[in-house]
């Protein structure tokens, strides 16, 4: 589904998630069918800041809804601004949050002409509930594979 150039993340960051390319692969895999992104083609790429369509963001989205195809691009960890500690970058969820803007790109195309202005009705209406989608669902998998973990279940 994703073709993921070899990317070793830097090293273990107690705050902030870096996962290899075959980590994000799989997670791919997993978060794909669940948001139920089947019939949709999704390349997934690592990409240095400056090639991201904004300063200070850690993923981006883009899409062509009419052929079910979608790029999305998480930022490369390299490049991740550790020195302001609000500043938190969990690749897992910027990878769901990317997706759910894929889930709803076709209300997105509809209605960002609407949206846009200075920006300020597009994070409220689009990037906040977004934002706590992802972390959500992602606090929801680990919590549940934490609990099989402990019980000894395989996935």
């Amino acid at each position: 589904m994703a073709l993921i150039q070899h990317f070793d993340p830097p090293e273990h960051d107690p705050i902030n998630v870096y996962l290899t390319g075959e980590e994000l692969e799989q997670l791919l895999d997993y978060w794909v069918p669940r948001l139920g992104l089947q019939a949709w083609k999704i390349n997934l790429k690592i990409t240095r800041a400056p090639d991201l369509p904004q300063d200070h963001i850690q993923g981006a989205a883009t899409w062509l809804a009419s052929r079910r195809a979608a790029t999305v691009h998480l930022l490369d960890p390299r490049d991740h601004r550790t020195e302001e500690p609000r500043l938190w970058y969990d690749m897992e969820t910027t990878l769901v949050h990317e997706l759910l803007h894929v889930v709803f790109a076709e209300w997105t195309d509809r209605s960002r002409s609407d949206i846009e202005g200075d920006g300020t009705v597009h994070s409220v209406c689009v990037e906040q509930p977004i934002d706590q989608i992802s972390e959500a669902l992602v606090a929801l998998r680990r919590a549940t594979e934490t609990k099989k973990n402990r019980m000894g279940v395989r996935s």
